[in-house]
C-alpha cells in the first residue's frame, strides 16, 4: 500500500540513486515521455501543467524495484491512467526489468518525471484530489462516502519504507489503507496495491449508483 509492500528485510532499496543525471529537453525515455524544462525555473516538469485529464493517475514516490514500475505502467495502460514518478528512482528507466515487466505496454505508457510531490501538486488540474495509500491511514478505501472521482491522484510510497508519517498525518481524511484482515500480512506488494486502488476508483467512476426507491 502506502509503504509499498515489500520491507527493507525482504530485499531493501537496490544501493544508491540510479536516476541522478537529470534528463534533459528532447531526452527520451521509455513511454514516448520527453521530459520538458520550465523556462523560468528549469526543473523537471517543474510548474507545468498536466497534460487533459486522464481517468486516474497513478503517483510512485521514491519507487525501488523496477518491476514495480513496470507493473504500474502496465495498469495504467490498461485502465487509461497516467504514471507519474517522484525523484529519485532506485533504479533506470532504461533498465531491462521495467521493459520486460511492463512488456510490449511499456511503449504507450503515459509517462511523467517530476523532482517532487510539490511540483506535480502545483501542476495538476483545480479539483483534483491527491488520495495518499498506507498503512498507517485511519481510512479504508471501501468507505462508500469517498469522494472520489477521475482525474484524481493516488499516491504510493517506496517499497522499503512507504509514504512519510507526516504526510499521513497533515492529510487523515485524504489518506486510505486497504484493509488486510490477514493476521500475518504487514503490507502488500506495491504493484498490487496500485491494481487495488485504481480498479476500486475505476469501479467508482463506472458504476451508476441506484435509483432511490419512490
Amino acid at each position: 500500500q502506502g509503504d509499498g509492500g515489500l520491507r527493507a528485510a525482504q530485499g531493501g532499496p537496490p544501493a544508491g540513486d540510479h536516476s541522478t543525471r537529470r534528463p534533459r529537453a528532447g531526452d527520451h525515455l521509455p513511454g514516448g515521455f520527453r521530459p520538458r524544462a520550465h523556462p523560468q525555473h528549469g526543473g523537471l516538469n517543474a510548474a507545468l501543467p498536466c497534460p487533459a485529464a486522464a481517468m486516474f493517475n497513478i503517483v510512485l514516490y521514491h519507487p525501488e524495484i523496477p518491476h514495480n514500475t513496470g507493473a504500474a505502467g502496465r495498469l495504467a495502460v490498461a485502465t487509461g491512467a497516467r504514471l507519474h514518478l517522484i525523484r529519485p528512482l532506485g533504479f533506470s528507466l532504461e533498465e531491462k526489468y521495467v521493459r520486460r515487466t511492463g512488456l510490449d505496454y511499456w511503449k504507450h505508457v503515459d509517462l511523467h518525471l517530476w523532482d517532487s510531490l510539490e511540483a506535480l501538486e502545483a501542476a495538476a488540474a483545480p479539483g483534483a484530489r491527491f488520495w495518499f495509500l498506507s498503512t498507517k491511514a485511519q481510512h479504508t478505501l471501501w468507505e462508500p462516502t469517498l469522494p472520489m472521482q477521475p482525474g484524481d491522484y493516488f499516491v504510493f510510497g517506496p517499497e522499503s519504507k512507504g509514504l512519510p508519517e507526516h504526510w499521513i498525518a497533515a492529510h487523515p481524511e485524504t489518506s486510505l489503507i486497504i484493509p488486510m484482515p490477514g493476521e500475518h500480512a504487514r503490507s502488500l506488494n506495491l504493484s498490487t496495491s496500485v491494481a487495488v486502488m485504481l480498479y476500486e476508483g475505476l469501479r467508482r467512476a463506472t458504476t451508476t449508483p441506484p435509483t432511490p426507491a419512490p
